[in-house]
């Protein structure tokens, strides 16, 4: 039986703000692309309301760092209140998204993908055995290489939406938020 071990669960994001969806999927496929990961979009639901739209995406890439092992994500995206809003950025108008965003991030390691030592009670003993005793150092080589992942993840994901809230108006640095046209 294939061992699914969670290694952080469902650590949140949460953003209430403009951004825009294409940039934020361009932003996690980028990211997964780099890292060479295979992407699975899992599932994708969208429900108009007279509020706006609610928006969920779930993700489910996965890589494979051995014929035993393989570190998956499983990301979680819900928008609530999606809405169009026409906002001025330097005295041009620009279209963006507005919603309140959760990002939901879980990272699995996944050992025995193909069911190789699944035939019988001495199989599963041996697998053990070679887990706790032997393969310890590789496994938890590959665990903490996923983790670094994942943090990694975590650090783009605000970054673009953090980015988002502000924009650069003159080159000396100095900020200005971004004011809703009227």
């Amino acid at each position: 039986m294939v061992e699914s071990k969670i290694l952080i669960n469902k650590k949140p994001i949460k953003y209430t703000g403009i951004f825009r969806i294409d940039e934020l999927h361009a932003v996690l496929k980028r990211f997964f692309q780099e890292r060479q990961f295979i992407q699975v979009e899992f599932k994708t639901n969208e429900v108009v309301k007279p509020s706006g739209k609610v928006f969920f995406l779930e993700l489910m890439p996965y890589r494979k760092m051995s014929d035993y092992a393989k570190k998956q994500f499983h990301i979680e995206i819900y928008m609530h209140g999606l809405t169009q809003k026409v906002v001025e950025i330097d005295g041009r108008k620009e279209q963006f998204d507005h919603a309140e965003i959760l990002v939901l991030s879980t990272l699995k390691m996944v050992t025995d993908w193909r069911q190789r030592f699944e035939g019988t009670g001495f199989y599963f003993l041996l697998r053990t055995f070679l887990d706790k005793f032997i393969r310890f150092d590789v496994i938890r080589e590959i665990e903490d290489e996923a983790v670094k992942d994942f943090m990694d993840l975590q650090g783009k994901l605000n970054e673009y939406l953090s980015a988002k809230r502000f924009k650069t108006t003159d080159p000396g640095g100095e900020r200005m938020r971004v004011r809703e046209a009227e």
